[in-house]
């Protein structure tokens, strides 16, 4: 079975959400946050949108059958990694958990 890099990615980042520890996890360290996971190089330049309801779920694929693992809140900002069927693969722009949300519920930012 191929498994994608984005599935891998985003399973990765709940496993360390979640607490989950790692066959990598070595004696004496801590577990990785999620508020710890670094942020891809580059994210700055991908498209800022904004939370337009009040609470969003954030799925682990691009549709309402996808299990929910996260939820936003209104007025979060994200950028947007893909998009696909009216579904954007978003990751906080602060950084953390990755995951698609529909893409009607994202606006861009209104200029200051």
């Amino acid at each position: 079975m191929i498994v994608s890099r984005s599935v891998l990615v985003l399973a990765l980042v709940l496993g360390a959400g979640m607490g989950v520890t790692t066959a990598c996890h070595s004696d004496g360290e801590e577990p990785v946050s999620e508020a710890e996971i670094a942020i891809p190089p580059g994210i700055e330049t991908l498209p800022l949108e904004v939370v337009v309801a009040d609470r969003l779920n954030v799925r682990a694929g691009p549709g309402a059958e996808h299990p929910i693992v996260g939820k936003l809140s209104r007025g979060n900002e994200v950028r947007v990694l893909e998009t696909q069927d009216g579904w954007k693969r978003i990751r906080p722009d602060a950084g953390g958990l990755e995951g698609w949300v529909a893409g009607e519920f994202l606006q861009p930012p209104k200029p200051h």
